[in-house]
């Protein structure tokens, strides 16, 4: 402990935790989630965290650190919180998109993990472990991640104070368990999760029919109570964005979608996936510190 009343520790740093949670087919598995601290924490200082989901075959660490996490998070000084998803065929070795660690979110490439209530879990053993501000947990994720956060609005026990998704398909009904802000980007040119729907092809899953993404962005807008107009609406730079404020409840809707993006992280160059499968990169925002302002203020009530 210094004079100065930090802690102590090296920046960032993962930490793993692993938890026993149900397997796919019945009986006790264990899965971890990895948990990285902002440096020079005051005694007594709980600072807000970010559970980042990431993609269908990628590596929770990996995204972590390729898609600009670290910095934003030693910056704006909140946790990350990174689960590992399940593998398509449990008991088999990792083979990369044929075995792929894929999040239960709907689509037809997972495995029937209990996704809802291991994130549920994750939010919970990581508040505790690390003294986070419980009131200020937001869930993230890219891709399948995206869809998982997704699902986990519609399903959830209202612990998160807010949710966002990046190139997430929508599987099932907008209809969120409890009204939570909610932060939505596509790419329009994102060959695997179009605006317009249609067939598609993922290592992951082959080919596929995708939900429309244009229909998300209608659908929680409703789903959310949200008025059918924006309170805001802008165009810069090829950067479509409409915001939705007076929601019911706790509802929020933010809306990006981005010309001549593909499925990539916007601002952070290009992903585990070639760009023929995934579409173009595309710098036109930062998208974690786009992302972190819609949830830098959003806090829960009370503790669930």
């Amino acid at each position: 402990m210094s004079m100065s009343g930090y802690v102590s520790a090296a920046p960032l740093e993962p930490k793993t935790v692993t938890l026993s949670q149900p397997g796919p087919n019945g009986g006790k598995v264990d899965r971890t989630y990895h948990i990285l601290m902002p440096p020079n924490l005051r005694r007594g200082e709980r600072p807000p965290a970010v559970i980042l989901l990431h993609d269908a075959g990628d590596d929770a660490l990996a995204a972590v650190y390729r898609h600009g996490w670290i910095a934003t998070a030693a910056q704006a000084r909140f946790a990350i919180v990174a689960p590992e998803a399940g593998l398509q065929q449990q008991g088999r070795a990792e083979g990369g998109f044929f075995n792929a660690r894929v999040w239960n979110a709907g689509s037809k490439a997972a495995a029937s993990w209990q996704d809802v209530a291991f994130l549920e879990a994750v939010a919970k053993d990581a508040a505790k472990r690390k003294t986070l501000d419980a009131k200020r947990l937001s869930l993230i994720g890219f891709g399948e991640g995206g869809a998982m956060a997704q699902r986990v609005l519609r399903e959830g026990s209202g612990r998160y104070a807010a949710f966002a998704s990046i190139a997430g398909a929508l599987y099932g009904a907008p209809e969120a368990a409890k009204n939570a802000p909610l932060y939505l980007l596509f790419g329009a040119v994102d060959p695997t999760n179009p605006l317009k729907g249609g067939d598609i092809y993922t290592p992951w899953s082959g080919q596929a029919l995708a939900p429309a993404a244009a229909k998300a962005i209608h659908g929680w807008r409703v789903g959310l109570g949200c008025p059918d107009q924006p309170g805001e609406a802008s165009l810069n730079n090829g950067v479509h964005r409409n915001e939705w404020r007076d929601c019911a409840g706790r509802g929020a809707l933010q809306a990006v979608w981005m010309e001549g993006l593909g499925r990539q992280w916007p601002g952070t160059g290009t992903g585990p996936l070639p760009e023929r499968v995934t579409g173009p990169p595309n710098d036109a925002i930062f998208a974690p510190w786009d992302i972190w302002r819609f949830f830098e203020a959003r806090r829960l009530a009370q503790q669930n």
